[in-house]
């Protein structure tokens, strides 16, 4: 098969039988009861995939003729940009599947920003399922987000060499519900020797030492702190040995005794 090949009528013909066939299943058994949220359902999803980052379509001036907001900040320009731009080719409402807001990210469809979206995920049945219940737009009656928690017992968490663990984010709005975004929510760390932040909200243990685990999702923002204790053992005799003229030598202390380290 030649690059010109991958432009022909035949082949997209061909590609879009095959992502019909592979997806209805997945399709029909996600059938949410309540209309989907065009801003707190699809461009959650439209962040996680990275298509509005501003080294893809969230650029000032989009990307291969379609321009998003940077990380969803204007929902109704995007509302339009994928209702009506391109001669609303990017939308096929009797056949979702067929929509080049499914075919292109999941590289039907030749697409210049690679493969971003699995055709049995959970987000590509979200975008399916939006655009068979019509698109709904935006509503003066839906929840805002207001507030992104980080279910941890403790400000910090700790973890030893190596050791694993697994952020819950849950997202609160103005009508008092709670949603768990934590597979939509995009996570960063600013020290990777000490500790990684998968896609997930998984936490891995690199390196002794503390780093912060920041959390982001649609413009609110949340971090925990993650330490990881140095190997070597000491005795709690030795930190109560130490002196302490003031609250700031507690302080240090006790941060001394949590990384395992002596002065």
């Amino acid at each position: 098969m030649t690059p010109r090949d991958l432009h022909s009528p035949v082949f997209h013909l061909v590609a879009i039988a095959a992502v019909f066939l592979s997806q209805t299943v997945l399709a029909d058994h996600f059938s949410p009861t309540e209309p989907l949220s065009f801003v707190n359902d699809v461009i959650p999803v439209m962040t996680k995939m990275g298509c509005n980052r501003g080294a893809c379509h969230g650029a000032a001036k989009g990307k291969g003729g379609f321009k998003l907001s940077l990380r969803g900040a204007e929902p109704d320009q995007d509302y339009r940009s994928i209702q009506r731009d391109f001669v609303q080719r990017r939308i096929d409402r009797l056949r979702p599947e067929n929509s080049l807001l499914l075919l292109k990210p999941t590289m039907a469809v030749s697409h210049l920003g690679g493969h971003a979206l699995q055709r049995n995920s959970e987000a590509y049945a979200i975008l399916h399922a939006w655009i068979r219940q019509g698109m709904p737009g935006l509503s003066e009656a839906e929840p805002t987000l207001e507030s992104l928690q980080i279910i941890q017992p403790d400000s910090s968490l700790t973890l030893e060499p190596n050791a694993h663990a697994q952020l819950l984010v849950q997202a609160q709005y103005s009508d008092q519900s709670v949603r768990d975004v934590t597979r939509w929510s995009h996570y960063e760390t600013n020290d990777a020797t000490v500790a990684e932040a998968h896609a997930d909200g998984r936490i891995s243990a690199v390196g002794s030492g503390k780093a912060a685990i920041s959390v982001n999702y649609q413009g609110k923002f949340n971090a925990v702190e993650v330490v990881v204790p140095f190997a070597e053992s000491v005795d709690d005799a030795v930190y109560a040995s130490l002196p302490h003229a003031n609250y700031i030598d507690e302080i240090l202390i006790r941060e001394w005794q949590r990384l395992r380290l002596t002065p």
